[in-house]
């Protein structure tokens, strides 16, 4: 949203739409994260899957979803996402310098309602972790994890809708 339009002649920055920005973060689901698995801890490092099952409250805010993992511990600094391995993910540094990362491997869903969030690892862990010659337990937990919330969520659906009238097709 910050970068909308494009700098002045002179490449000085241009003024963010504040409206636009304000009505993406209104569009956010405010409560409702809660912990869908946790791994426990492996080496020193865990992985957990947060997620917001009700579709009608908003739209999922990752940050929300942080801040819902790290309760009152250390405040998040930043985050950066990372649209990298056809994955949606990111970093977060927080501000006794931890970092966590945080994915989802299934972006074939147009409106995702969780996120695997890993702490203790470093850049290289992470980094390596689409490599298909390597498997990292945290991967391999968040992997299974966040597919069994999709089916879970699914069936949720099922039955949210299991009354509402079946849609019709307008022959043309």
């Amino acid at each position: 949203m910050l970068w909308t339009t494009l700098p002045g002649a002179n490449c000085e920055n241009p003024a963010p739409d504040l409206s636009a920005i304000a009505d993406l973060k209104a569009s956010f689901a405010e409560e409702g994260y809660a912990v869908f698995a946790e791994s426990g801890r492996i080496d020193g490092a865990r992985a957990v899957v947060i997620e917001h099952s009700d579709p009608g409250a908003g739209t999922f805010d990752v940050e929300a979803a942080i801040d819902h993992f790290r309760a009152t511990e250390n405040d998040v600094i930043a985050t950066f996402a990372m649209p990298v391995f056809r994955w949606r993910s990111g970093v977060v540094e927080l501000e006794g310098g931890e970092r966590l990362f945080y994915f989802d491997d299934e972006v074939i869903e147009p409106f995702p309602r969780r996120t695997c969030i890993v702490e203790g690892i470093g850049w290289d862990e992470f980094r390596n972790w689409e490599r298909r010659d390597t498997e990292h337990p945290l991967r391999t937990f968040c992997t299974a994890q966040l597919r069994q919330q999709r089916d879970v969520q699914s069936k949720r659906d099922r039955e949210r809708w299991k009354d509402l009238p079946p849609i019709r097709a307008k022959e043309i």
